[in-house]
């Protein structure tokens, strides 16, 4: 039976995002802002995440030499790094359907452990039947 993960309506998503990053993309800024939210809506909030960085899937990413990525984790990052950008920034990248990421600073790895972090930040179990893989 496969199960059926909760989400977030997504312009609440998106207010939790510009909290959680309102000038930079500060990972301990962020999980600080999301504890104060209830553990479901943390674990919607991961799942939302998830879907919302799926959706990138047919983006070209490109390297620094003008090459596509092929690295589905190097891909990943640059994908957290996008929707952590915000909603404009996120469907501009949509709209284009590619992306530049030559710059090392285009990744943000930490976004896949916000919710874990949070979630041991307010000392609760991680359930992980109820969290969405990022992929």
């Amino acid at each position: 039976m496969l199960n059926k993960y909760e989400h977030l309506d997504e312009e609440q998503f998106w207010d939790i995002m510009d909290d959680c990053f309102p000038e930079e993309l500060d990972i301990d800024y962020a999980a600080d802002k999301l504890s104060e939210r209830s553990e479901d809506e943390i674990i919607r909030f991961h799942n939302t995440l998830a879907e919302i960085t799926e959706r990138l899937q047919d983006i070209k990413i490109f390297d620094a030499d003008g090459s596509l990525l092929n690295s589905s984790d190097a891909e990943l990052y640059v994908k957290c790094f996008i929707v952590a950008n915000g909603k404009a920034f996120y469907n501009g990248i949509l709209a284009d359907a590619e992306f530049d990421a030559s710059d090392e600073t285009d990744e943000f790895e930490d976004l896949l452990d916000l919710t874990e972090d949070t979630l041991n930040l307010k000392g609760l179990e991680i359930d992980y039947n109820k969290l969405r893989e990022m992929v």
